[in-house]
This record gives structure tokens, sequence and C-alpha cells, in this order.
């Protein structure tokens, strides 16, 4: 399945699985002392037309 369609119809749970157990996309937090003031999740994605 294509990730974009993953991450649009999915639960706190498939995104904990594909993030952190398949590690088929990345976060990176940005804190601000202890808190979380922001994050930025990104994946690549490779795609051949033919």
């Amino acid at each position: 399945m294509d990730m974009v369609k993953i991450l649009m119809l999915t639960n706190k749970d498939k995104l904990r699985e594909w993030i952190f157990e398949k590690k088929k996309a990345n976060v990176i937090f940005v804190m601000d002392g202890e808190k979380e003031v922001g994050y930025a999740l990104y994946f690549y994605n490779y795609s051949t037309f033919t």
C-alpha cells in the first residue's frame, strides 16, 4: 500500500507500527526544554512509470 494512503487512513497504533516498528517513516521532534513544540514526519518514496 502506498505510504501516503497508510498515513491518511490510519490510527495511532498503525502510525506506531509503520513509523517505529517497520521504520517506513521518520519523525523529528522539536523540543523546548522538556516540552515537545513541533515535529516533522517524512518518508522516502520511490516510484517508476513504465
